[in-house]
């Protein structure tokens, strides 16, 4: 049986691969499966905004991003990036 932690990075490699090709939809569902596995990762939530965010749904990346904050509460990043993205509503 394959562990989880490898699955994880595996569907987190396909989404970002993905993602870089324009696949975007494809890259959500890789980040998706993962968080699925891991939804304590606020990376996942983190590069799945990017994938949201490139198909102009801006309003599911702030829902993401939000997610990843309330994970990972002292991220300067994360903050830049809900004030960015509120202001584009």
């Amino acid at each position: 049986p394959i562990k989880t932690d490898r699955l994880v990075a595996a569907y987190d490699l396909s989404g970002t691969t993905k993602m870089f090709l324009g696949r975007d939809i494809e890259s959500i569902c890789n980040y998706s499966k993962a968080i699925e596995l891991h939804p304590e990762e606020s990376y996942l939530y983190f590069f799945r905004r990017m994938a949201y965010e490139s198909l102009g749904q801006k309003i599911e990346a702030l829902k993401k991003i939000l997610k990843f904050n309330a994970i990972n509460p002292d991220n300067s990043l994360a903050e830049g990036m809900i004030d960015y993205l509120e202001n584009e509503k």
